[in-house]
């Protein structure tokens, strides 16, 4: 430590919620020697610093449970629409909509842990592979909407291919 220029240092827990997650330091790069209030000072001080430390931590979870799917851990739709709105600007994009078909009977013969987990398995599969130009995100239980960005000068211009239903219904 005298190697970086500390000649002297007075440290505190950082404490919330019985349990310690880091320490407050405090060093000086001259000698110094502390009275008796340096502790509860230093102490008070790291109090503070977990408090708005878990207030941070706590306004991250709300964030992101607000924008995430809480059973697939998704973005969801609020932030579908956001990123959306940004892409579209941009760049081009293709969407595909994925219905899973004969979702509430796998919910009413298994439970709904067995579709949570198959909503979960679903959420990542149709992310796997292409995770940099490609976002899934649950649109209601069941659908899942996924967004490509693409180099397609049709997909910037509003151009649109029928999917398997469309053209079914179609021929």
């Amino acid at each position: 430590m005298r190697a970086a220029g500390v000649h002297a240092l007075i440290a505190a827990p950082l404490h919330h919620e019985e349990m310690d997650f880091g320490a407050f330091i405090s060093w000086f790069h001259h000698v110094r020697t502390f009275d008796d209030e340096a502790a509860p000072l230093a102490e008070a001080l790291a109090g503070q610093a977990a408090q708005a430390l878990a207030t941070l931590r706590l306004q991250n979870r709300l964030a992101h449970a607000a924008t995430h799917d809480d059973v697939t851990g998704l973005p969801n739709r609020r932030l579908l629409e956001l990123e959306l709105s940004t892409i579209v600007g941009e760049v081009g994009c293709a969407t595909l909509f994925v219905d899973l078909d004969g979702f509430k009977e796998v919910n009413d013969r298994l439970g709904h842990h067995a579709g949570d987990r198959l909503l979960h398995d679903a959420g990542r599969r149709l992310l796997s592979g292409g995770a940099r130009r490609r976002r899934g995100r649950p649109l209601r239980r069941d659908e899942f909407v996924i967004v490509c960005r693409t180099d397609d000068p049709a997909a910037r211009d509003g151009g649109r291919a029928p999917g398997p239903r469309a053209a079914s219904r179609a021929g």
